[in-house]
């Protein structure tokens, strides 16, 4: 295969990943039981004026809960376990979310539980290296608030 065959049929497989995945339905912590336990992706989004991609994030191989585990971390907001906690607790109070103190445990929760849903796409038989390439397509794509460094400026 020719390089620009590759790169063309690379695009074509993540368009077609990121098609399903804007076709999922989309779910909310309370349909984690529902999420597989096997390795994927996913993406959380916050539900105000307007739609915001909070996370992108994957479950690789290794991972023995998958999915379902990986959402339930973040959805539990434990800063010792979850990134997308600790970004929230260094964003504290964005604008958009002005009910809400990201630096309490109990307000990220609620706001989690009753503000933000999902889509995970079960990617079985893929390795941590795709993942974490189709984790950064994702990320480029949907241009999530919380990437990257913690801390870091964050957009209002």
């Amino acid at each position: 295969m020719t390089p620009t065959r590759t790169a063309e049929t690379q695009e074509a497989g993540f368009e077609s990943i990121r098609n399903v995945m804007m076709k999922e339905a989309r779910l909310r912590a309370a349909d984690l039981s529902a999420v597989p336990i096997t390795p994927g992706l996913y993406v959380i989004w916050f539900h105000g004026s307007e739609e915001v991609c909070l996370k992108v994030g994957i479950a690789g191989p290794r991972r023995r809960d998958g999915l379902r585990g990986r959402l339930k971390l973040h959805f539990a907001s434990n800063p010792s376990n979850s990134v997308l906690a600790r970004h929230m607790i260094a964003d504290a109070t964005p604008a958009w979310a002005a009910r809400y103190d990201f630096r309490v445990r109990a307000d990220r929760r609620v706001f989690l539980n009753t503000r933000c849903s999902f889509a995970a796409l079960e990617l079985t038989g893929t390795t941590e290296l795709s993942l974490r390439a189709l984790e950064r397509r994702f990320e480029a794509a949907f241009r999530p608030r919380y990437i990257g460094r913690v801390g870091e400026p964050y957009d209002s």
